[in-house]
């Protein structure tokens, strides 16, 4: 999975987020807020119940399963996201 990319706008046009914002425009936007990409291996947590993120993600490429897990360790899939989708804002907005 790939979250945030600079160099190809292609991946962006379609991102809700985005809509309505020219091309130019995203690309400034995405630089002053100090976007930056990352990827991450399959079965990767991402953050943890608790923790507090630093910034949302927008997901470029492949997806993100939000599991919630209870005291005898068994996971319950709460969401599903894949492109396009954002996650983390409720993790990042406080």
């Amino acid at each position: 999975m790939v979250i945030y990319m600079l160099v190809d706008m292609d991946k962006y046009r379609g991102i809700p987020l985005f809509r309505g914002i020219p091309e130019h425009r995203i690309c400034s936007l995405l630089q002053a807020i100090g976007a930056h990409g990352r990827e991450y291996k399959k079965g990767k947590t991402l953050i943890s119940a608790g923790e507090t993120a630093g910034a949302i993600g927008v997901i470029l490429s492949g997806s993100v399963h939000m599991l919630k897990y209870d005291v005898w360790g068994r996971k319950t899939l709460i969401a599903y996201m894949s492109r396009e989708d954002l996650f983390g804002e409720s993790f990042a907005v406080r």
